[in-house]
């Protein structure tokens, strides 16, 4: 069972919305389903599927946010996937596409208090909270990882 990371394609669209609905509204709002198929009518070329054995089990990409800033963006996994190492597997094809932009200075995520801790295992640090920012009880966490 290796994992798989490709590029991100329209047919894959049905499975990518099965498993954010299954993170939802623990991970994510409900609501953030249609920022998640706008994004990614606007940004599909730096997303990416992971998968194992042709099954489609998470998702992730990253986009440029500004000069010197890379963001990693909307990854997630198959809640019955979690903790095999998957979501590192896939945090790490990402990071490695933006660190191979010599451009890049720093990395960010928006994320949140359920999810910042695996972020820090990747060297990024928390810079500041907002409380009930995605959804109630589900607070943004900003966290930058500096390269130079």
């Amino acid at each position: 069972m290796q994992p798989r990371i490709t590029p991100y394609k329209e047919a894959h669209w049905p499975e990518i919305r099965r498993i954010f609905l299954s993170n939802t509204p623990k991970y994510f709002d409900p609501g953030e389903l249609q920022d998640l198929r706008d994004y990614l009518d606007r940004q599909a070329d730096s997303y990416f599927v992971l998968t194992i054995e042709d099954q489609v089990v998470g998702s992730g990409g990253y986009c440029l946010s500004g000069p010197g800033l890379g963001r990693l963006t909307w990854d997630f996994l198959d809640p019955a996937f979690k903790g095999q190492g998957l979501g590192s597997v896939l945090i790490e094809h990402c990071l490695h596409c933006l660190t191979s932009d010599p451009g890049i200075e720093k990395e960010e995520v928006c994320t949140s208090q359920l999810a910042y801790q695996f972020y820090e295992r990747f060297g990024f640090e928390l810079i500041r909270k907002e409380k009930d920012y995605w959804a109630k009880n589900l607070d943004l966490y900003y966290m930058v990882k500096r390269l130079v």
